[in-house]
């Protein structure tokens, strides 16, 4: 038992250290030329987020966006997640939270009238790099460069 305490005080800290933290978190700013008055509208219209997010097939929320609300989305390949709208201020940003049996993944979108950004920042917690790989996609900074862009054409179109 003593050894195994030894072995856990040692391996403790360097299984945390090792953990890669900068792969826990993306963040992507799109940069508009002008901003619509459209924009949240269009950030917070969950009943159309295949026009920037090409992975949501369909998005269904109960009732009025607010913290706490809960929505169904429905990916591609057919799987269906409950998420809830964890932090909700109106105009200016929201979180949802991803409900995974393990862990949770997090997206903040955030609009910044004054600089005409929209922010998107991911993270997640209690899962590992594998897993949250196998919900998001191996390179999912690509996939977040692409649905940003994605975004911007939607807002440009309208």
């Amino acid at each position: 038992m003593k050894k195994l305490l030894q072995i856990l005080f040692i391996m403790g800290p360097l299984l945390v250290l090792g953990q890669d933290k900068a792969k826990k978190k993306f963040t992507q700013t799109l940069q508009l030329e002008t901003l619509q008055e459209n924009t949240w509208s269009i950030l917070t219209d969950f009943t159309t987020p295949a026009l920037w997010d090409e992975n949501v097939i369909d998005a269904r929320c109960g009732g009025e966006l607010k913290k706490r609300e809960t929505c169904k989305v429905i990916v591609k390949g057919g799987k269906i997640f409950e998420v809830e709208l964890t932090d909700f201020v109106q105009d200016q940003s929201y979180t949802v939270r991803y409900k995974l049996s393990s862990g949770n993944v997090y997206i903040q979108r955030t609009l910044d009238m004054n600089n005409k950004t929209v922010t998107e920042t991911l993270w997640y917690t209690g899962i590992s790099k594998k897993t949250f790989e196998k919900y998001m996609g191996a390179d999912y900074q690509a996939t977040q460069e692409k649905r940003m862009q994605l975004l911007k054409t939607a807002l440009e179109a309208k």
